[in-house]
């Protein structure tokens, strides 16, 4: 099944009581993607393809494991925040601290 609109909502699931939509399988959204922070930085910035605006949210999460060696210890790198740029429709993904090697980070735009 397709559902299309020219200028509205495509598919609306809606339910008062159960679930409003299930997939079993892969899901794909054409605003989720993978970027590369390259080693030595500690950002990437990505520009998604659709609108950024004051209402948009980005999901960035590391996809791999990296990390800072501080002394005898090792602690795990992550993302520490999304800096959004509605003006060019492009956001940074920043995180704890620069990388050694190259690392993936996934990125979800909602809204």
């Amino acid at each position: 099944m397709l559902g299309t609109s020219p200028g509205g909502t495509g598919v609306l699931a809606r339910s008062g009581q159960g679930t409003a939509l299930r997939v079993e399988g892969r899901a794909s959204f054409s605003t989720a993607g993978l970027a590369m922070v390259p080693a030595g930085e500690d950002r990437v910035r990505v520009r998604p393809g659709v609108a950024i605006g004051t209402g948009t949210i980005v999901l960035a999460t590391v996809n791999c494991c990296a990390e800072r060696v501080v002394g005898p210890l090792s602690r795990p790198i992550s993302v520490w925040y999304v800096e959004q740029e509605p003006e060019d429709d492009a956001f940074w993904i920043v995180l704890t601290d620069r990388v050694t090697s190259d690392v993936r980070v996934g990125w979800f735009v909602i809204g």
